[in-house]
């Protein structure tokens, strides 16, 4: 019987050791991205690989920044959008948990969408419809609104905003439901300039960047 299981042991181990010789070997791996949003330092492993556009959303809590992300991502799930395809994303899950909130699935009485809880980056890569060009790489910051608060209160607290001064495109929102009321219009507009006088001030918004200020929630208006 002991010589029975040696035998059966031995031709286990030759079993394994020839499936083991016919493994995929590491460098035949595929690297699946986790899909969750990069931290505002943490997105090197696009910006080396591509050249890569950082559009900088910024704005007051609850003004709509995390909305016209979620928005943007199902426009290019229904059909093109401005001219332009889908061609990926590294983030698919960071998009997700935005438009998850805005589902039937959620089983909310009303469409929402979470606010965010840090600031993040958000990876899309588009194409021309026509295909004329190659993809383009694009990392969409959705900027905490305590960011926001300090880049806006203090030079310094703008300064340590390092993401401003690599943004290609600044995309200031302000919020139409506060513009619509009397009582909080003009603290929203000085909310706005402030950031802007202050990115302005200690030049980390780059000559070459493009400026857009736009107004959310426009039914409210």
């Amino acid at each position: 019987m002991a010589d029975e299981l040696s035998d059966a042991a031995t031709r286990d181990e030759a079993d394994v050791d020839e499936v083991d010789d016919g493994a995929t070997h590491p460098d035949e791996l595929l690297d699946l991205p986790g899909g969750e949003g990069y931290k505002l330092n943490a997105a090197s492993e696009i910006t080396l690989h591509a050249l890569t556009n950082v559009v900088l959303l910024a704005g007051t809590a609850e003004c709509g920044k995390t909305t016209l992300l979620a928005s943007l991502y199902l426009m290019f799930q229904r059909k093109p959008f401005a001219g332009y395809l889908f061609a990926g994303s590294r983030t698919l899950v960071g998009f997700e948990k935005r438009v998850h909130a805005a589902k039937v699935a959620s089983q909310l009485q009303r469409p929402t969408t979470e606010r965010s809880k840090f600031s993040e980056l958000l990876h899309l890569r588009v194409r021309r419809e026509d295909r004329s060009e190659a993809p383009k790489d694009l990392l969409l910051c959705d900027l905490w609104g305590e960011d926001f608060r300090e880049a806006r209160d203090s030079i310094e607290g703008c300064k340590r905003l390092r993401i401003l001064r690599r943004a290609d495109a600044f995309v200031l929102l302000i919020d139409g439901a506060k513009i619509a009321k009397l009582d909080s219009r003009q603290q929203t507009k000085l909310d706005a300039l402030s950031l802007l006088r202050n990115a302005l001030d200690c030049e980390m918004i780059a000559e070459t960047a493009e400026i857009d200020v736009l107004t959310t929630k426009w039914d409210k208006i």
